[in-house]
């Protein structure tokens, strides 16, 4: 399949040459360059007769490579330019990588990544509207929400949001470690940034702290603590927390089975109707 790489200067108004040859780190070779742009030989190839190949280009002017990803020789091009020293390359390690005069993209990555990470958030979202109404509930918590007062639909707007991107999705560490914890681990969790959202475990200079005793400086240094010492937890978290919050009231459960259903549906539509459009953006891509 043809696809397409660009190359453009990221300094406006300046006009700088992208050589067609360095040192690589990696195979401990100098390349080249050569056959205008459509061929790379190292330095033990490299007999005098290749003409290297420059590229001139200004702030506005993109030069672009047309590659076949079946050739191994255009490949071998693609993999020059991706790891020159003077080229940044989004999503990709470049160990030559000096002074980044020039951005390399390639513009049907960036579209199926884009699909890569739709497809993650459309399972976060579905796990999440799988939970029940409580566990939501102690969810929100766990991502700092205070979700007293919220009704179940509500829940489902913050933590989903309309267009994936609310909190369980944007924070999808923070959602697995809910999701995969079980029993003990979850409500320590739960418990621990319940204390911290209410107030009961307070932030001083950078320290969470509680009756006069420092817990750490992050929030795992807290869930760590809760963990480790069970009379800490039971005797006083725990106690304490249950004072202000208790199990959400069934009067602000306004979400039945078939909204559930219903939203599900919407959602598995709205990506495919997305993944569809992305990959029509691939398709033109290619020549």
């Amino acid at each position: 399949m043809i696809r397409k790489l660009l190359l453009s200067a990221r300094t406006p108004k300046s006009t700088y040459t992208l050589q067609g040859s360095y040192y690589d780190k990696i195979t401990r070779k100098h390349l080249y360059c050569v056959e205008n742009g459509k061929r790379v030989v190292s330095d033990f190839e490299h007999d005098g007769s290749y003409k290297q190949f420059d590229i001139l280009l200004n702030d506005s002017a993109i030069y672009t490579l047309e590659y076949d990803d079946s050739n191994p020789y255009e490949l071998a091009v693609v993999d020059f330019y991706m790891n020159h020293p003077l080229v940044f390359t989004e999503a990709h390690e470049n160990p030559n990588l000096i002074n980044a005069l020039f951005s390399c993209v390639q513009q049907h990555k960036i579209v199926e990544t884009e699909v890569t990470h739709m497809t993650e958030n459309l399972d976060i979202a579905l796990k999440c509207l799988a939970l029940s109404f409580e566990e939501k509930h102690d969810l929100a918590f766990a991502l700092g929400i205070d979700a007293r007062s919220l009704t179940h639909k509500e829940l489902v707007s913050r933590l989903i949001g309309p267009n994936l991107t609310g909190e369980a999705v944007a924070r999808k560490n923070v959602f697995n470690h809910f999701y995969e914890s079980i029993g003990a681990d979850r409500m320590t969790k739960v418990y621990a940034q319940k204390a911290i959202t209410l107030g009961i475990i307070k932030i001083e200079n950078g320290f969470y702290r509680v009756g006069g005793r420092t817990l750490g400086s992050s929030e795992r240094d807290v869930i760590d603590m809760c963990v480790s010492d069970k009379d800490f937890f039971y005797g006083f978290i725990k106690t304490e927390v249950d004072k202000e919050i208790s199990t959400p009231s069934d009067k602000l459960d306004d979400m039945s089975k078939e909204d559930v259903t219903e939203l599900v549906a919407e959602k598995i539509q709205d990506v495919k109707n997305s993944r569809k459009k992305k990959t029509e953006i691939v398709d033109s891509l290619t020549v």
